[in-house]
């Protein structure tokens, strides 16, 4: 409204001109006069009773809850993003992101998350992967992604293999190796034996 009426959109109460209405005007008489102009816009006004004292910090109240639960609707389940890799059974106890993995059956899920990459690495390199058992993550790795088009000239890593899994002992003794063939994708995960 103009010279000086109520501000719709701010909730502020001034004083107005036209009707003779103060900031102590009835909360009737404000819903009176405001009705109209919200009608327009396509809102209504619901017929609680509030205190003037009390309309900002209800306002503020309604405000904050609507933000935080459209916040907590919008985290999701790293598991339901998670596509599953493979299933593997390791034979001996491992550790995987520096925590004891017992030997097992776990499910391999990618999760389109990425570790952050050494300067002069390309973003897509490696990816983390999680080991699942009884539906329950119990580790996380990166997994190293070579792309057909981009194998190596040399060494074991340079020859294409077929779709499939391979879980294996790298020389040495070492470090265990599971080696996961999707489409022109191959995951390389390094497990380090636990000693």
């Amino acid at each position: 409204m103009v010279n000086g009426a109520l501000n719709v959109r701010s909730g502020f109460v001034r004083r107005d001109t036209r009707v003779g209405m103060d900031a102590h005007a009835s909360t009737d008489a404000r819903r009176r006069l405001i009705a109209p102009a919200l009608a327009a816009r396509g809102m209504w006004l619901a017929p609680l009773q509030i205190k003037e004292s009390h309309m900002r910090p209800a306002l503020l109240f309604v405000f904050v809850s609507a933000l935080s639960a459209s916040s907590v609707m919008a985290e999701v389940d790293p598991a339901a993003n998670a596509t599953v890799l493979t299933t593997v059974r390791i034979d001996t106890p491992v550790l995987a992101g520096g925590a004891p993995l017992p030997a097992g059956t776990y499910e391999i899920r990618l999760t389109g998350q990425r570790p952050t990459a050494p300067a002069g690495e390309p973003q897509n390199a490696e990816e983390w992967v999680e080991f699942v058992a009884g539906g329950k993550i119990v580790a996380r790795e990166a997994a190293e992604i070579i792309d057909d088009s981009d194998l190596p000239t040399e060494g074991a890593s340079s020859r294409t293999v077929h779709s499939g899994t391979r879980v294996e002992m790298l020389k040495g003794g070492e470090f265990l190796r599971i080696s996961v063939k999707r489409d022109h994708q191959r995951y390389l995960i390094y497990l380090p034996i636990k000693q």
